[in-house]
């Protein structure tokens, strides 16, 4: 139990890493110059695909309640939105959309009215649409221009489909098949999105 409160106010204050505010030189500096950032979004997003499976969903929830218990994560929350704030300002939606994993567990309790068995049968559901709509969006801000992470958002939805393909019952053949096909597009989309951020010749001389 005490594991579980700890892993809920981790998550939180890996949120609180994200969210820390950035000078606008380091808005679109390259991920090796902004390390709080990146032990947060890798702490989060473990914790989202972790939560998508119902045993891991029960300890969870078992841990908001316990956290609310001891009346811990109200400063953790308090901090969150003030960074929250200066994350919109910056326009850091990709991050902000990650940061937003975090308070999953605490959506399902309050849609589960307060109960542990409710909740922990939806935060599996809403985990994973959740980070499903995650990646997607971190794939499409790249295309309107706003500082995000596709390859991060395709690596996420590729994840996504496979541990639920492992976690399903269709035949080891079927599963094979969809995880040799996940690896394709991942590949291909890369390889896209390489070709689009390679500056034309031409372009690259005026």
């Amino acid at each position: 139990h005490s594991a579980s409160v700890l892993f809920v106010l981790w998550t939180l204050m890996a949120a609180v890493f994200c969210l820390i505010p950035l000078p606008r030189s380091g808005l679109n500096a390259a991920l090796v110059a902004k390390p709080q950032v990146v032990c947060g979004v890798v702490w989060i997003l473990v914790f989202g695909l972790c939560s998508t499976f119902y045993g891991n969903a029960v300890d969870m929830v078992d841990g908001v309640l316990g956290a609310v218990r001891l009346g811990l994560p109200w400063f953790l929350f308090l901090v969150v939105a003030c960074f929250v704030v200066f994350a919109v300002r910056q326009n850091r939606w990709g991050v902000l959309s990650i940061a937003s994993v975090a308070l999953l567990p605490w959506v399902a309790l309050s849609m589960g009215l307060a109960k542990a068995e409710p909740a922990a049968n939806i935060l599996p559901v809403l985990a994973t649409v959740y980070l499903g709509l995650v990646g997607l969006a971190l794939i499409l801000l790249e295309f309107t221009g706003r500082p995000s992470a596709p390859r991060t958002g395709a690596a996420l939805i590729a994840v996504l489909i496979v541990i639920r393909m492992a976690d399903s019952h269709f035949s080891l053949l079927v599963k094979g098949l969809v995880f040799m096909a996940v690896g394709a597009a991942f590949l291909v989309f890369n390889y896209l999105m390489n070709r689009r951020r390679v500056p034309v010749v031409g372009e690259a001389r005026s």
